[in-house]
């Protein structure tokens, strides 16, 4: 889960809360080796009127975007065992 309630002066906004629940399958015992797994992901958002950074598209800073995202997918990992705890 991930919650950002904060509101920035200047009328800047980066506001969002979401979840991304995730089941998994693993090959051996629990959180140990291989595994795969499905997981899906909402959130709501409030973004925009950020300034002329190089990473941030000019939409960004002259636009807000509000709404939901909705989205899934697949993993596979490997879990190492780094020490006895």
């Amino acid at each position: 889960m991930n919650y950002n309630p904060w509101k920035p002066a200047d009328g800047k906004r980066l506001r969002h809360w979401g979840i991304q629940p995730e089941a998994r399958y693993w090959f051996c015992e629990p959180f140990r080796r291989t595994f795969i797994g499905v997981h899906a992901h909402y959130a709501d958002f409030n973004v925009g009127g950020w300034p002329d950074w190089p990473f941030i598209s000019e939409n960004m800073q002259n636009n807000r975007y509000q709404g939901h995202l909705y989205g899934g997918g697949v993993s596979v990992g490997y879990s190492w065992i780094l020490g006895k705890r």
